[in-house]
């Protein structure tokens, strides 16, 4: 039974009125295919679009937000009222996005001014979005509009980045040639944006803001006259984007030999030759993004904007290395590995302060605080470029791996991990651990000789542990109790009467780990357990968190997680040097929810062999066998043919007698046995009587043994050689069933079948 629509009519004499949850059922209705009617065009569809046309030149800026979600709707759904209303809507609406965005001081004083805004200009994004592609919607709607459009959302940007950002990214990379008249101002916007606000932002706004600077050389890419006679004139379409992205490498070099004047340098002749190999321009200055740094050693606070610096410069190199352009690109890996080692290598690890600096404390408190934050901008890029060009960076592997393990932060004058400050860098390690873990997959075991996973092995062990915010405290007050007198004891606890929780629950300040750390630390420790061998004890602790947490979690969750089981899997296909398996442990924790791998182990089964079909040989064999007896019966043992049948022949006689092969081969079998044993026998026994009896079960297991093994050879030449087979079974029958009947003596006889030895009661 198929129900009738709501007529639109009805639907549009409750439009004004409705709101809420009205207006969303009356939205849902809109997305009924049976809506797509062209000829409700002159009626029903017609009257409803009016309607919503005068919603939107309302001047209330709630009827106008109802407009733009109907105007979204239908022609979203609706593919008639897109072909027929497209162009009518994007003008009012970009009309009343122009008017809110003329007088953006006075939009956004009310909360549902701003709501408006940001509807429009995402009303007006959809159906450019919408338009694109359909070639007579845009010529007639989009390309008249659109440069007007791209000048209005310019304008707005430095503003609402977050608003307009990701529709002008889609206008840099579509519609490229519209956008080369906005292309300056939309720099100064975006160079304003980093240089001052960029920290304002949330991480998906700075994104966008990165990356709409790098797609802006698109716009800029002028096409030169090419000259196809002298190839130095050729140009690359790639040009302007080589040029954008070596300007903001060229800006690293200045960034990073500013730390010199914090760390010495000059301790380290690698860092020193490191230094010189930066990518730098080969004539003249390189053109400067941003101003010079302003950093004032006596104000310690002012060596952040270090970290803001190359923040931005790595944020925009990510942005160049990885958006996607309609040319191939030119990467400068090698610069961008160099420039990720140099900033790595900031680290006091090996770099000691310069001697004028150590005597400060609130200085050097900030280095040590700094520094981490500097190398973190080289593992972002060692992250990215090892994601878009992953196998290409594989000749750098080395330098890149002892790069990253001077992340790892060491007790001084020690190579053992400081577990303290591993705490205070819990979100930087766990991205040092994902990008080693690239390269461990990738390479496996011949990354053994560097020590990098062993230290991550044991920063992972540790931060799986809960943190305890209490230990410092506890420390204090055991360090000091002694010291504290009656009278201070009592002041003290008068002191601290609310703080009594810490006491009484220190349970409930404790900083848990989550599931998504579990998998980020297991698919590490997966890929380590899998490819390395690593020492007993970190194996043994490696067993321990798993089936630890592995009992916790199951009992939590009612299932254990997919990372753990993973790394269940590792640790008992891999159990390292002292071969300890956790097999019965692992099948135990997964009994409830079964695993494929672990039931295999319990249970091993042999694979399938391949299956050789050999019927059709098998039967022509048997049809052979059959014929060949029945003239042997007939006392034709002499006429045999010395030539083989031909195969044509075989398979011939195997269809025409296929019905009565194997009771022919019945027959004739216990027919030739009967009539061959009975006289050999009856022979015997009238000659030498004890010999017969004193042998008979000996004959027996040896004719037994005989006839087995003259069958399997039998079988076995059937499977593996059709041809031949019929002619050599032949000849073997000649000469097993052939009986000298003239030697009638007490010799030795040739009838094989059963074979009796009488050698020793002849001599006697």
């Amino acid at each position: 039974m198929t129900s009738e629509p709501i007529p639109l009519s009805k639907l549009s004499k409750s439009l004004e009125e409705c709101s809420g949850y009205d207006f969303q059922v009356l939205l849902r209705t809109l997305t009924s295919s049976k809506y797509v009617d062209d000829k409700l065009l002159k009626s029903d569809l017609a009257v409803f679009v009016a309607k919503v046309l005068k919603l939107l030149r309302s001047g209330e800026d709630y009827h106008v937000w109802k407009a733009c979600h109907l105007i979204n709707v239908l022609c979203s759904y609706n593919p008639v009222v897109l072909c027929s209303q497209a162009g009518e809507f994007l003008t009012l609406t970009f009309n009343k996005l122009e008017q809110k965005a003329s007088y953006y001081r006075t939009t956004i004083t009310s909360s549902h001014g701003r709501t408006l805004l940001a509807c429009l200009v995402r009303t007006v994004g959809l159906l450019i979005d919408l338009v694109r592609g359909k070639p007579a919607l845009t010529r007639e709607v989009l390309t008249p509009r659109l440069s007007v459009i791209i000048s209005t959302l310019v304008n707005l940007s430095q503003f609402e980045p977050k608003m307009c950002l990701s529709i002008l990214r889609k206008l840099l990379l579509r519609n490229t040639t519209t956008f080369r008249p906005h292309a300056n101002k939309f720099k100064m916007v975006l160079t304003n944006l980093l240089s001052k606000d960029y920290f304002h932002f949330d991480s998906a706004t700075r994104k966008l803001i990165a990356q709409n600077f790098a797609l802006l050389n698109l716009a800029k890419f002028s096409s030169a006259a090419k000259d196809e006679t002298k190839s130095h004139h050729n140009t690359y379409q790639d040009d302007q984007w080589r040029k954008g992205l070596m300007s903001v490498l060229y800006s690293f070099k200045p960034v990073i030999s500013l730390c010199g004047e914090i760390l010495d340098f000059s301790a380290d002749p690698d860092m020193q030759k490191l230094l010189q190999g930066l990518p730098a321009p080969r004539n003249g200055s390189p053109e400067e993004i941003f101003s010079p740094l302003e950093i004032d050693l006596n104000k310690p606070i002012t060596l952040w904007a270090i970290a803001k610096r190359l923040n931005i410069l790595s944020d925009l190199t990510i942005a160049f290395i990885s958006q996607p352009t309609h040319f191939q690109l030119r990467i400068p890996l090698r610069g961008i590995i160099q420039i990720s080692e140099a900033v790595l290598s900031l680290t006091t690890n090996y770099l000691p302060l310069q001697r004028t600096l150590r005597r400060d404390t609130e200085l050097t408190s900030t280095v040590d605080a700094l520094l981490p934050c500097l190398q973190m901008c080289g593992i972002s890029l060692l992250r990215v470029t090892s994601q878009y060009y992953g196998k290409c960076t594989f000749p750098y592997t080395s330098n890149i791996l002892s790069s990253l393990e001077l992340f790892v932060p060491l007790k001084k004058g020690t190579t053992s991990v400081d577990f303290d400050r591993v705490r205070s860098l819990e979100g930087e390690m766990f991205e040092l651990i994902k990008v080693a873990d690239y390269y461990a997959r990738q390479l496996g075991l011949s990354l053994g000789e560097t020590t990098l996973f062993a230290k991550l092995v044991d920063t992972s062990m540790y931060l799986v542990k809960d943190t305890v915010l209490l230990n410092q405290l506890y420390g204090e007050h055991n360090a000091g109790a002694q010291k504290h007198s009656n009278k201070a004891k009592k002041a003290n606890k008068q002191s601290k009467g609310s703080m009594s929780d810490m006491y009484s629950h220190p349970q409930e300040f404790t900083s848990v780990r989550t599931l998504k750390d579990f998998d980020a630390l297991n698919d590490f420790l997966v890929s380590v357990v899998s490819r390395f061998k690593l020492s007993s004890v970190q194996q043994i602790q490696i067993s321990k968190f798993c089936i630890s947490n592995s009992v916790k979690l199951s009992k939590e969750r009612g299932q254990l997680p997919h990372s753990f089981v993973r790394l269940l899997r590792a640790l008992v296909l891999h159990p390292g040097y002292d071969r300890i398996s956790i097999l019965p442990i692992a099948v135990t924790l997964l009994k409830k929810q079964g695993d494929d791998v672990f039931a295999l182990f319990c249970n091993p089964r042999l694979p399938f062999g391949a299956v050789q079909r050999t019927s059709e040989a098998l039967n022509t064999y048997q049809g052979n066998l059959s014929s060949t007896a029945h003239e042997e019966d007939a006392g034709q043992f002499s006429g045999l043919s010395e030539t083989p049948p031909k195969e044509d022949e075989f398979e011939q006689e195997a269809v025409s007698s296929r019905g009565n092969q194997v009771q022919n081969i019945k027959d004739h079998s216990s027919l030739y046995y009967e009539s061959t044993m009975n006289g050999n026998v009856k022979r015997l026994i009238s000659e030498e009587p004890e010999k017969v009896f004193k042998k008979r079960a000996l004959a027996t297991v040896m004719h037994n043994g005989a006839q087995q093994q003259e069958t399997l050879t039998t079988v076995e030449k059937a499977e593996t050689e059709v041809a031949s087979i019929p002619v050599e079974f032949i000849q073997e029958k000649e000469t097993t069933v052939k009986v000298d009947e003239d030697q009638e003596s007490g010799g030795e006889s040739e009838f094989e079948i059963p074979e009796i030895n009488v050698s020793e009661d002849d001599e006697d």
